[in-house]
């Protein structure tokens, strides 16, 4: 059970002060009055509008959950709205249901407590009051007598030296409230800065001189040199190898494949010589058949009319198979050669059928797969040996030249350091702050920064600390400045933008809080850090 706040006014109250007698309806079907106090209902993991409540229960002011009649719901009753005065917990039994869902339950198994804390909350809307107060909405302690008033809280007495105590912390409280409005930490150098963009020798090879100075300014994209790549021993001794056999290999089939023109032509004046004797011996052989057939259909007619036997048309008959033979066979030899033929003029060497030696053709379509591999391998050295042009990666300034050029570079090695002209994001400010002093400082903490030149402050974050103050790849504050006496490092990020090119001299201010100076006390650092789990200053 929530207990209401100490003064708390109810919206919605009676407007009629009434008493609370009649604790059942005319009708018998109701044993309480009802309240129009706002409250919302929570069960079956959701919270519903309450459209009023008594004691027994309560009538929904919307679709409830999914339930049946007389189903028992674990439930809790939070009255007032939208600030929670009281709940009470208790279980509602479904009592009237409509398309499903509950629109109206019973409170059963509700502790004593909360029972006359709901009977008192009734009496007052009832009797037109708008002001509770606490001891009047508590249910009564056992033994209470009726009509007399409960005694409030009381401030215990305090000894001298707890007085003493009291005193001295709000002293030292107040103390070091002051002391924070007034102490700050101040950097001994601090500058605008800005990350530092380098250029690197993209591979190993040997640099000419270069002809730039710090102060030089670049463009996008401007050639600055070329850089004279250097093949490894090992790739060399690689490749070179199989460049020569390429060649060799390309020499050879030169040499084959002239040998095997000429010996295609050879075979195709073969060929065409063989099918022209073929042709002639199956034309002869035509028209001896032709012949041969006028002469048996001469001898067989005269056999007919007996000036000759049929023996001797049987010998002519015979004679004309013969030729017959010998036509297929000349048809078939002509077929052979024909075929031949058509091998010759389709560039395969063939003997009874089968090949012989690979055609010209076929050592031109290895000649040009060698003739690929050699190009490919002759551009790869090409392009190991082929000039590499440097140039601007963006609008920007040379701020360090780290090689002079006319000598040999690794891959990756930094040629060149430049300051972006134009970059956007907010101006930063490296300064320099002692050791001892970083304690006071956090990560987040406003701070305020006087630029060089400027006559007032601008405001910023700190958002970066480093004990270490070495450069790690920024511009603006000069190395030299970092190691003459133990600093740390602390980047700032302006609110708004500054005037001040990137080295511009400037002063960070930044307050002390007056957490960060108790923290700093002996025997308070546990309550400030650890007791109020406030988190310490970020240290990179």
């Amino acid at each position: 059970m929530t207990a209401i706040g100490p003064e708390t006014r109810f919206a919605g109250r009676s407007p009629v002060p009434q008493a609370f007698t009649a604790l059942q309806s005319p009708s018998g079907n109701r044993r309480h009055p009802r309240v129009r106090l706002s409250a919302r209902l929570e069960m079956a993991g959701d919270v519903y509008a309450v459209r009023d409540w008594s004691l027994g229960g309560a009538a929904l002011d919307e679709n409830g959950p999914p339930a049946r009649p007389g189903d028992l719901l674990n439930a809790r009753l939070l009255i007032g709205d939208p600030n929670v005065l009281a709940a009470v917990q208790l279980r509602a039994r479904i009592l009237r249901v409509r398309d499903g869902r509950a629109v109206a339950c019973e409170f059963c198994d509700m502790a004593a407590e909360d029972s006359r804390l709901l009977d008192q909350l009734t009496q007052i809307w009832l009797g037109g009051r708008d002001v509770v107060t606490v001891p009047a909405a508590l249910p009564a302690p056992p033994g209470a007598v009726p009509g007399r008033r409960l005694p409030g809280l009381r401030m215990p007495r305090l000894g001298l030296p707890a007085l003493l105590a009291l005193g001295f912390g709000l002293l030292l409280l107040g103390g070091g409230w002051v002391a924070s409005q007034r102490m700050a930490v101040y950097s001994d150098f601090a500058a605008v800065a800005q990350p530092m963009r380098v250029l690197r020798a993209p591979q190993a090879g040997n640099l000419p001189p270069l002809e730039l100075r710090p102060g030089t300014a670049l463009r996008q994209g401007q050639a600055l040199v070329a850089l004279a790549p250097v093949v490894p021993p090992q790739v060399q001794a690689d490749l070179a190898p199989r460049l020569q056999a390429a060649e060799a290999r390309l020499r050879e089939l030169e040499e084959e494949r002239a040998q095997a023109r000429a010996g295609f032509e050879t075979f195709r004046l073969r060929s065409e010589a063989t099918l022209r004797a073929a042709v002639a011996a199956r034309q002869l052989s035509e028209r001896q058949v032709a012949t041969q057939e006028r002469i048996l259909q001469r001898f067989e007619a005269l056999a007919r009319h007996g000036i000759l036997s049929q023996v001797r048309a049987d010998q002519e008959e015979v004679l004309l198979l013969t030729l017959r033979r010998g036509l297929a066979e000349a048809q078939s030899a002509e077929a052979a050669a024909r075929h031949g033929l058509n091998d010759a003029l389709g560039g395969r060497f063939t003997s009874d059928g089968r090949p012989t030696q690979r055609s010209p053709e076929d050592i031109e379509r290895e000649a040009r797969g060698v003739v690929a591999t050699r190009d490919e391998l002759r551009s790869t050295l090409a392009g190991l040996t082929a000039p590499v042009p440097l140039r601007s990666p963006c609008d920007c300034t040379v701020v360090q030249v780290t090689s002079a050029g006319g000598a040999f570079v690794s891959e990756g090695e930094v040629l060149l350091g430049l300051a972006e002209r134009g970059a956007s994001g907010p101006v930063e400010i490296d300064a320099l702050v002692p050791s001892g002093r970083m304690a006071f400082l956090r990560q987040g903490q406003a701070v305020r920064v006087q630029m060089a030149g400027s006559p007032d402050p601008v405001t910023g974050r700190i958002a970066a600390m480093n004990l270490n103050a070495e450069n790690a790849g920024r511009i603006g504050l000069p190395d030299n400045l970092r190691s003459l006496k133990p600093y740390g490092l602390v980047t700032v990020a302006l609110d708004a933008p500054a005037a001040g090119r990137t080295g511009t001299p400037a002063l960070l201010v930044a307050p002390i809080s007056i957490r960060l100076l108790l923290q700093q006390l002996p025997g308070l650092s546990w309550f400030v850090t650890e007791g109020r789990g406030a988190a310490a200053p970020h240290l990179a």
